[in-house]
């Protein structure tokens, strides 16, 4: 091939797969970029909407701890009332641990739940879901988890 006057030729050891990435990059290139460019134009969100009134999402990571602390507290409560009733240690203990997995579980869908599901709403498929909604959800998860481990 001839250029400007001189003359180009393949060079004979680069191998077909790197040719053939070569083919794709620019492609790929193009589309990361653009990827990027939809996650600066649509920042990620960190609380609810704007209309909503409720607390951020970090003071319901600072006080979530408080919460679950109450959910495991009632299942050993609900655990000792077990053995009190006659049931055995084993049967009390696996009282212990419904009780705890129901109120942790019910504790999750009333207080963090409602925030996750406003940026990725729950049941929609990961087909569906795009680079900014995730992006989006983890910005929220680390909002979450600062308040988790701010604490009161």
């Amino acid at each position: 091939m001839s250029h400007s006057g001189f003359r180009v030729r393949a060079i004979p050891f680069i191998s077909a797969s790197v040719r053939g990435v070569a083919r794709w990059l620019p492609t790929v290139l193009v589309a990361s970029v653009s990827a990027w460019g939809v996650s600066i134009l649509a920042p990620p969100r960190t609380s609810l909407p704007a209309d909503s009134s409720g607390p951020s999402i970090r003071a319901i990571g600072r006080g979530y701890p408080r919460g679950l602390a109450s959910a495991y507290a009632t299942a050993w409560l609900d655990g000792a009332e077990a053995l009190e009733s006659g049931r055995g240690i084993a049967e009390a203990l696996g009282v212990v641990e419904k009780a705890w997995k129901a109120g942790r579980t019910s504790l999750f869908d009333q207080k963090v739940a409602p925030y996750f599901s406003a940026v990725v709403p729950e049941g929609k498929p990961a087909s569906e879901t795009s680079i900014s909604d995730r992006a989006s959800l983890a910005a929220l998860w680390r909002e979450f988890a600062a308040g988790l481990a701010s604490g009161d």
